[in-house]
C-alpha cells in the first residue's frame, strides 16, 4: 500500500500545473489514478521492466498491476517526468482495461469483458476507419475478442473524459 501511496503521490508531484505541458485535464488524471487505486491495483510509472518492454503501458491482471511507461523517460531510469498528451492517453487505455476486467462473472480474473454493447460500433464513432485499420493491422496475430477489447479501448482513451472513466470504475470494479 506505501508503494501506492507514493505512485500517487509522484503523480501528483509531476503533474502541477506549472509543468505541464498537455492539454489533457490532469488533476481529473490524478482522481482516475485515485479511483483504480482503491480497486487494490498496484499502479506503476516507469518500472524497469518499461526499458525491456517495447510497451507504453500495460494492464497485467494477474499480477494486478497497471503501468504507464512514459514517452520522455531516461532510458534506465523509473524517474517520472512531465506527463505528455501520449502518457495520459496510455494511462486512459490500461485503466480502461482494468473496467473491462471487472466486467467478468469473476471481476478481475483476467477475462476482460466490453462495456460498450457495440465496440466496433463505437470504434468507427470514435476513431474511424483508417485507425480501426491500423489497430486490426498492430493486433492481428491476436483473436476477434482481443481486438474488440483493444477498439473500445483505443475509443476510450480517445474521447479523453477521465471523469467517466473513474465512474465506469466506481459502477463496475467497486
Amino acid at each position: 500500500m506505501k508503494k501506492l501511496i507514493v505512485s500517487v503521490i509522484g503523480l501528483i508531484a509531476v503533474l502541477s500545473p506549472t509543468e505541464v505541458l498537455a492539454s489533457s485535464n490532469h488533476r481529473q488524471h490524478i482522481e482516475l489514478v485515485r479511483a483504480a487505486l482503491r480497486t487494490g491495483i498496484d499502479f506503476k510509472v516507469n518500472p524497469p521492466q518499461c526499458d525491456a518492454e517495447s510497451a507504453m503501458g500495460w494492464y497485467w491482471a494477474r499480477r494486478n498491476e497497471l503501468v504507464v511507461c512514459q514517452k520522455n523517460k531516461m532510458v534506465g531510469s523509473s524517474r517520472e517526468v512531465t506527463w505528455t498528451e501520449e502518457d495520459y492517453d496510455t494511462l486512459r487505455h490500461e485503466m480502461h482495461h482494468l473496467v473491462q476486467d471487472c466486467m467478468s462473472q469473476n471481476n478481475r480474473d483476467g477475462l476482460l469483458g466490453a462495456v460498450y454493447q457495440n465496440p466496433m460500433e463505437l470504434g468507427k464513432n470514435v476513431l474511424g476507419d483508417s485507425i480501426i485499420s491500423r489497430i486490426r493491422h498492430a493486433y492481428r496475430d491476436k483473436d476477434e475478442h482481443t481486438i474488440m477489447m483493444e477498439l473500445e479501448a483505443f475509443s476510450i482513451a480517445t474521447m479523453n473524459n477521465p471523469l467517466e472513466q473513474v465512474s465506469d470504475i466506481q459502477t463496475y470494479c467497486m
